[in-house]
C-alpha cells in the first residue's frame, strides 16, 4: 500500500495520467478507510475522516482534470 500511495501520489502531483492516478488513490484510500479506520470518524481517534477527504479530493481532481 505504501508503494502505491507513493507512486500514484507522485503521478497525481505531477499531473501525469491524472485520471488513472486519481483512481488508484481513491481505491487505496477506500481500502485504508475500510480496513484500518472504520471504527471512528475523527483522525485523532484513528478514524476515517482524513482518508475520506483524500479520496474526495482525488475524485475532484480526476473529474476536473
Amino acid at each position: 500500500a505504501a508503494s502505491s500511495e507513493t507512486i500514484f501520489g507522485l503521478l497525481l502531483a505531477l499531473g501525469f495520467l491524472t485520471p488513472f492516478a486519481a483512481l488508484a488513490v481513491v481505491g487505496t484510500m477506500t481500502v485504508a478507510g475500510w480496513i484500518e479506520h472504520r471504527h471512528h470518524f475523527f483522525i485523532l481517534d484513528n478514524g476515517f475522516e482524513y482518508v475520506m477527504i483524500m479520496a474526495t479530493i482525488a475524485v475532484a481532481v480526476a473529474t476536473v482534470g
